[in-house]
């Protein structure tokens, strides 16, 4: 009697998983594990508070392929500050080199005080908001980043920007409201700007 050759799974089977796979490749992620099918992951959305944790996981920098990443601060204020439940990122690790297809790079309302040189690699990156890290003063490798087209850095403790930002050749907006910067250094600013439009 002929052998009747096994098929691996039925039709309908088939096509139900096909369907599976799609919705979850099209549903923005919000958690990264371990798991191998995390390295088409697009996008990082998270809280400090969420991962209970002052530092972005290793395993996103993993992540060949985001293009949008945000780990904002959690479950901090002034009244709770430094309890037990507050989580704030200190620093940007020299691992974010590694994601080359970044779009997008959102760390507000942390801890921060310098942005690393590492950060000049991410030449794609469009939007880096860095808003309400009330420490950071830092920021020069921000100039290399020259496809740049929204920055915001409401918030910080910024006195002056970098002395050459001829660099920042596409950006369309700055915000630095709530910052220390005098009347002399903003109209520097502006000047270097033309194409941009600055909130003070």
């Amino acid at each position: 009697m002929p052998v009747r050759p096994q098929t691996t799974l039925p039709y309908a089977l088939s096509f139900v998983m096909a369907v599976v796979l799609i919705a979850a490749a099209c549903s923005p992620a919000t958690k990264v594990n371990n798991d191998p099918a995390y390295g088409s992951t697009t996008a990082y959305i998270i809280s400090t508070k969420q991962l209970q944790s002052d530092k972005i996981p290793d395993s996103v920098f993993r992540l060949i392929n985001l293009r949008r990443l945000t780990v904002n601060g959690g479950g901090c204020n002034a009244a709770t500050k430094p309890n037990a439940n507050c989580w704030m990122l200190r620093e940007i690790p020299a691992e974010i080199a590694s994601l080359q297809q970044l779009l997008t790079l959102e760390l507000k309302a942390n801890d921060l005080q310098a942005v690393p040189q590492e950060l000049s690699y991410l030449l794609k990156l469009k939007t880096l908001d860095l808003s309400d890290n009330p420490r950071l003063t830092q920021i020069n490798p921000i100039t290399k980043l020259v496809n740049l087209e929204y920055l915001y850095l409401y918030g910080c403790d910024l006195q002056v920007l970098p002395a050459d930002l001829s660099g920042l050749v596409n950006l369309k907006q700055l915000g630095l409201a709530g910052n220390r910067i005098g009347i002399t250094e903003q109209e520097r600013i502006k000047a270097a700007l033309p194409g941009c439009k600055v909130t003070f």
